[in-house]
């Protein structure tokens, strides 16, 4: 789910009726949800995501993390790829 901005690990079920949370805040991540939440398989961030136990919770962490980190690489790649000198073709 998210807290303040950021990806997190909350135990309970990710649901408020009648305003009351059933759920609770168990760890606040690094990790933009903004960000996260682009990827289609994350769109339903904001909902919850529904993990077995806390270990499954932290992989899916871990996956979003691994997402982020390897979008970063390919941008990085492709702007090398634009600038004067960045190993484009015919160097």
């Amino acid at each position: 789910g998210v807290s303040d901005g950021q990806v997190a690990i909350f135990s309970g079920i990710p649901a408020e009726p009648l305003g009351i949370r059933l759920s609770t805040l168990e760890q606040e991540t690094d990790l933009a949800a903004g960000e996260v939440s682009r990827f289609s398989a994350w769109q339903t961030l904001e909902d919850g995501i529904t993990a077995d136990s806390q270990e499954d919770a932290e992989s899916i962490v871990a996956q979003m993390r691994d997402d982020l980190e390897r979008q970063a690489r390919e941008r990085e790649r492709q702007q090398q790829g634009q600038q004067p000198g960045g190993g484009g073709q015919g160097q």
